[in-house]
């Protein structure tokens, strides 16, 4: 997938962009404050509806404005989409793919893989299970059809499950939806652990190009004992959830561990490091999503130098190129980045929210 023609209106100070990027490499160059994290903002916007900055609408749209509109012409596997996004003052996000309009975002985010690394990556390695656990299920909804109608199906029992028992509901209205909470956790774990082992795989060359002499593992822990069947953990836990008032066993309890020299790869790696470490894991995330889709991601990469030393900026820049994959990359300096000679490459600068 990439985006062949961009165009922005109203997005915090952008005012009116229209670019045609590079299927490739494209930097997006310009001082602090410029814009450039906001046109990486926008194609975000394409493919999830949704900034990864903010929430609030009215902090998205430029002053004096009541809306922002952001489009995008995209080329997937051969053939060529519309998307559309509006976002006004009210709170209202509108959807639109190929003049249709569209009320789910899973449809929009099915249709537009993306990937992002930012200075802030290092958090998928230092913040809690559920974010490694939106790491891994990012893959699944790309790559196993069914995994999105299984996941919304568990979250829904376990979302009634759950009222239940803060309601001070009896013990047979809550193991009520026990059954359908293992029916369908029994799809979402064996997908995980697949993922999981073709993820740790496929990492291995990545971690070894980016920070050679470690050994990396990654493994699961299932959210319930090992030893034990989910429906045979949910009745163990009855009287805890009872206390608690929330489903303390199951897949959403689930943690992916990344470890180095058998270690917690938080506890022992730099900040620089952790950005290395997150980079070869969504490098492995876009290799698989490739040969078991066919699908090609876009990258956004936000600060490129930051954290990271001459060595190693060349070296993702080359890794990124060499998936194939359309890449954003923003700083405030050129000189900072190295592409390989043979990129097809843009370059966009950016002052005052102006692009040329």
């Amino acid at each position: 997938m990439s985006i062949e023609r961009l165009k922005v209106s109203h997005l915090r100070n952008l005012t009116d962009v229209d670019i045609t990027p590079s299927s490739q490499l494209n930097l997006i160059l310009g001082p602090n404050a410029s814009g450039k994290t906001s046109m990486l903002e926008a194609i975000y916007l394409i493919a999830h509806a949704k900034s990864f900055r903010d929430k609030t609408n009215s902090i998205l749209i430029q002053r004096q404005h009541s809306a922002l509109t952001c489009f995008a012409q995209l080329e997937i596997l051969g053939t060529h989409h519309r998307v559309g996004i509006r976002k006004d003052l009210r709170q209202l996000t509108e959807i639109h793919i190929d003049g249709n309009k569209v009320s789910s975002s899973s449809t929009l985010a099915g249709l537009t893989p993306l990937q992002l690394i930012t200075p802030e990556s290092y958090q998928l390695l230092t913040e809690g299970p559920k974010v490694r656990r939106s790491f891994i299920d990012w893959l699944l909804f790309h790559v196993e059809q069914g995994f999105h109608t299984q996941w919304t199906a568990y979250r829904r029992a376990i979302k009634q499950r759950n009222s239940a028992l803060k309601s001070g509901h009896s013990r047979q209205q809550i193991v009520i939806w026990d059954d359908e909470m293992v029916q369908h956790a029994e799809y979402i774990n064996r997908w995980r652990r697949q993922i999981i082992k073709h993820l740790n795989q496929l990492s291995a060359p990545f971690f070894s190009h980016m920070l050679p002499g470690l050994d990396f593992s990654l493994s699961y822990q299932q959210g319930w004992s090992a030893d034990k069947s989910l429906s045979q953990a949910l009745q163990d836990s009855i009287d805890t959830d009872f206390r608690r008032h929330f489903t303390t066993v199951g897949p959403h309890r689930a943690e992916l561990q990344v470890r180095v020299n058998n270690l917690q790869a938080a506890k022992v790696l730099s900040r620089g490091q952790m950005k290395l470490a997150v980079c070869a894991l969504k490098l492995a995330q876009i290799e698989l999503l490739k040969s078991n889709s066919n699908k090609r991601c876009i990258v956004l990469v936000d600060d490129l130098p930051a954290e990271l030393d001459h060595k190693n900026r060349r070296l993702l820049i080359e890794l990124l190129t060499n998936l194939g994959t359309q890449v954003f990359i923003t700083s405030t300096d050129e000189t900072l980045i190295e592409p390989p000679e043979t990129a097809d490459k843009k370059v966009f600068h950016v002052e005052h929210g102006v692009v040329q």
